[in-house]
């Protein structure tokens, strides 16, 4: 099974297990936006036929803290049924308002970058919260990838509920290099494209909302 690199600037990787739907009065209601991508996923799996008979369906999910009971709260951004080798779902048009965060926690660091409007606030998914699931038990999660022996891109998804634009440079968790950042963000949902590049003597990464060739749908059996 290929090795899946998480991306720690984004969410920390959670292993779902359950998914808790919201009242109505902790959501808002945005609108998608008309774009390249409009939130819709259509994932066709590697050697996805195999899975058939062991996947009922794929869920998207994201949580927020919730200090009345001092837990994390969990919640379904989107659903589908899995059949032919790979999914379909639609990112939902209903977000919980506690799981948005000010676009600036989006980095460590933001002293290097220009942000367009510092009042943007963002949800994001990554593969940790692409599940799938079979008789309401947890089977496995999805990622969205390439890899070679000298690079690695992840796709994540994310939301922003205005058009804002990051450039500049941010530190990395890891390595504690600078790396580049090209984020044009519409509002809605888009997709974000993380790169590492294995260099000598530390990785070189670079987050883009430029789309990204070649990258391909894997499950992740538990």
């Amino acid at each position: 099974m290929k090795k899946v690199f998480f991306n720690y600037l984004l969410l920390a990787a959670l292993t779902v297990s359950a998914a808790f739907t919201s009242c109505a009065k902790d959501v808002i209601v945005v609108e998608l936006p008309v774009s390249a991508f409009d939130g819709k996923i259509t994932a066709i799996v590697e050697n996805g036929d195999d899975f058939n008979s062991v996947i009922e369906r794929v869920e998207i999910t994201n949580h927020y803290f919730e200090e009345n009971i001092n837990d994390w709260v969990l919640y379904v951004c989107g659903s589908g049924s899995y059949s032919g080798g790979g999914f379909e779902i639609i990112l939902t048009q209903t977000l919980n308002y506690k799981a948005l965060k000010n676009i600036e926690s989006l980095f460590n660091s933001v002293e290097n970058l220009n942000i367009s409007d510092k009042t943007a606030v963002f949800v994001s998914v990554g593969p940790s919260m692409i599940c799938a699931f079979a008789s309401n038990n947890f089977i496995g999660n999805f990622s969205y990838y390439k890899e070679d022996d000298e690079n690695h891109t992840q796709a994540f998804f994310i939301y922003v509920d205005k058009d804002v634009n990051i450039v500049g440079s941010a530190i990395d968790d890891i390595s504690r290099g600078k790396y580049p950042v090209k984020m044009p963000l519409k509002k809605g949902w888009n997709v974000l494209y993380h790169t590492s590049t294995l260099k000598v003597p530390r990785a070189v990464v670079e987050y883009t909302t430029k789309e990204v060739s070649g990258l391909k749908w894997y499950f992740n059996q538990r």
